[in-house]
């Protein structure tokens, strides 16, 4: 094909693929303000996963996935989002942005107890919860653990970071302050350190970023509604705190999710009245990630028993729209050449 052939192929295909008189800035810009940035939490009693918009708060969908009997903790890997529905005991896998089932149930929990927590690392899922005090480890790799060991009465939150595997363990009616962050090997499920962070009161939250851990105290079960919930900063890989008491005066949180300097909570001040409680009083809150400071102790409400959280960033501009800018961007070299060679 001769150069002045290719120009032309090329203005054909940038005249199909960009509309008369709309720029590409103006596409570009449309697809990225398409979505934004987003809050994904399982809304309990409603048996629904809903989203939020992470910067206003405003509702996107009250049910991108539903029909679920009490869904508890969330991962997302990629485009994929994990639920632990406690209730019916499974893990489910769905397309985040569409909430299609990828697999549901992607596992079940079967005598093990009621799932409360799930962590996933490439190909490899975890899931731990209450009654047994179980923590499974699945891969396609042949990976499988189970540890039914711990004196916990519940493993209510997961994180992971590299091969170590974090469980924070809970146990009923122990009294503030007897609780632990303890640490397990990702691969083989062998214990680490059953007492990285101590010190704790019902830890049902935890992520990492970095070297630094955020965890969740719910607080002491018998608190009954009182504002004693916080989140607390530990160093990761020694447990030290950094500031054990980051966030205060919360009502029973659940779920967390950093991005940035922003942290944002979920939690519910009519939570411990009645195990599932019926209610709209459920709140996402968000405050600063290195001070604790809040920014919007209500930035989404209406909530009803709010369980767990991720933060789903915006993504990338399609595929499609790409490859118009690489045609654009050759259209205007190949132009360029043409004024010296043609």
């Amino acid at each position: 094909m001769t150069q002045c052939n290719r120009i032309d192929v090329l203005r054909r295909l940038a005249r199909r693929a960009i509309p008369a008189g709309i720029t590409l800035a103006a596409i570009l810009a449309a697809s990225t303000a398409a979505r934004a940035d987003e809050l994904i939490v399982n809304n309990s009693n409603a048996g629904a996963v809903s989203v939020f918009d992470a910067a206003s708060g405003a509702t996107i969908d009250t049910a991108l996935i539903s029909g679920f009997a009490h869904a508890r903790g969330l991962a997302l890997s990629g485009q994929d989002l994990y639920v632990v529905d406690s209730l019916s005991a499974t893990l489910g896998e769905y397309n985040v942005s569409s909430g299609a089932p990828i697999s549901a149930p992607l596992v079940s929990t079967g005598s093990y107890g009621e799932p409360e927590a799930v962590a996933v690392s490439g190909s490899n899922y975890y899931v731990s919860g209450y009654g047994n005090s179980f923590l499974n480890g699945y891969g396609p790799s042949g990976l499988t653990f189970n540890d039914t060991t711990s004196a916990a009465e519940g493993n209510w939150a997961l994180a992971i970071s590299g091969n170590t595997l974090y469980v924070g363990e809970a146990t009923t009616f122990s009294g503030a302050g007897h609780d632990v962050i303890a640490t397990y090997n990702a691969t083989t499920g062998a214990l680490i350190n059953p007492d990285l962070v101590t010190g704790l009161s019902w830890p049902e939250g935890m992520t990492i970023v970095g070297n630094n851990l955020y965890v969740v105290n719910n607080a002491d079960y018998t608190d009954n509604g009182e504002p004693s919930g916080s989140v607390g900063l530990y160093n990761a890989l020694t447990g030290q705190p950094i500031n054990a008491s980051l966030v205060t005066g919360l009502y029973q949180p659940t779920g967390i999710a950093v991005n940035g300097n922003d942290l944002y909570v979920v939690s519910d001040p009519n939570a411990p009245l009645s195990q599932f409680p019926s209610n709209t009083s459920g709140v996402i809150g968000e405050y600063n990630a290195t001070t604790g400071a809040t920014i919007n102790a209500s930035l989404v409400t209406g909530l009803n028993d709010p369980q767990g959280l991720v933060y789903l960033p915006t993504p990338e501009p399609a595929t499609w729209m790409m490859l118009v800018v690489g045609a654009a961007g050759l259209m205007a070299v190949a132009a360029r050449r043409k004024r010296g060679s043609v």
